[in-house]
């Protein structure tokens, strides 16, 4: 019997390790695999942004030297999930995924071949201030000459800046990007996107460990506010039905909408760097903490947003309500 016991236990033990990889091992270094994921995520690659990706993310860019300055732990399983959480928290404050010349919170000194530099960290942009208290994901009002709470992440000359967009709701979003460029269909689509853009800020000199990446996406899932509370007041509850009736068609399935339909600036929607000709519909969960509004943050509340006499153009969707009805949804969208 115990000898039965023995072949039984080694069978186990050979099935463990005969066991087939996660999706999340095969991310970190199988091409194949992070080929697949990319193109799966890619809504077109007609623009730079697809083109780039495609030629190159799961080839040469694979071949990078990998870079990790601050010596970050990267001893981490990736089906471990409070680890690579942990792991990610660690990078969004201390991974340097730009160098940078300008001022701002949360920045690193790191070495380079041409010295100690300073880099940004995905917290430079993306941890804002609320009464003192830093909220991981809520974007910053940081000013880069862009105008504050703006920048630009895909044209070299700044072109086409846009709003600094709130982290917190992404595991939310069905799209990536303004221009709904990437598709996010799981953790690793996030991964490829942080992945991706970190080589392209390093003008495709190093590349951030697959790990690393893939503990960023982990950390952002995990900002997802807590689940709003019902409607209490008669406003909120009215509220709450004028935003079932005229907005949550897009905003609650994470829609594309055509850029003629919603109004606003074109160019980001149109652009041959990033542009699908569609802008996304995002994810509403803690927008009344945003100091900027549309993609471009040419609206500054949501009572501007909703005011039919507003100059920035655009989403004209709510502003031919009553003023009273205006003023409940406003009320019902502050608690989200």
């Amino acid at each position: 019997m115990a000898r039965v016991r023995a072949v039984v236990v080694l069978a186990i033990a050979i099935a463990g390790a005969c066991a087939a990889p996660s999706d999340r091992e095969r991310f970190l270094d199988d091409r194949e695999f992070r080929r697949a994921a990319l193109s799966e995520q890619l809504v077109t690659t007609t623009n730079d942004y697809g083109r780039a990706r495609l030629a190159h993310f799961g080839k040469d860019w694979d071949d990078l030297p990998v870079w990790n300055p601050t010596a970050l732990d990267l001893d981490v399983s990736p089906d471990d999930r409070p680890a690579l959480r942990t792991l990610g928290e660690q990078a969004f404050f201390g991974y340097p995924t730009q160098l940078w010349q300008a001022g701002g919170d949360h920045l690193v000194r790191v070495e380079t071949a041409a010295g100690v530099r300073t880099a940004a960290t995905c917290a430079t942009c993306h941890a804002g201030e609320r009464d003192g208290v830093v909220v991981p994901g809520l974007a910053s009002m940081i000013d880069v000459g862009l105008g504050p709470g703006r920048v630009d992440v895909t044209t070299p000359d700044g072109r086409e800046p846009l709003r600094i967009p709130d982290l917190r709701p992404v595991r939310e979003q069905r799209y990536l990007q303004a221009s709904a460029a990437v598709r996010q269909r799981d953790v690793i689509s996030l991964a490829v996107r942080i992945e991706t853009l970190i080589i392209t800020a390093h003008h495709e000199t190093v590349r951030p460990p697959p790990i690393v990446a893939l503990a960023l996406a982990e950390y952002l899932w995990s900002l997802a506010p807590p689940p709003p509370a019902p409607p209490r007041t008669a406003a909120e509850v009215h509220g709450a039905t004028l935003f079932a009736a005229r907005c949550a068609t897009c905003h609650e399935a994470g829609e594309r909408v055509p850029v003629g339909r919603v109004g606003t600036d074109p160019v980001a929607a149109q652009s041959r760097d990033r542009g699908t000709g569609m802008y996304r519909a995002p994810s509403l969960r803690g927008v009344a903490d945003r100091l900027l509004l549309l993609h471009d943050g040419s609206v500054h509340s949501l009572a501007d947003l909703l005011d039919p006499a507003r100059v920035a153009p655009g989403h004209r969707f709510g502003t031919t309500l009553p003023a009273a009805d205006r003023a409940d949804l406003v009320a019902f969208l502050s608690t989200l």
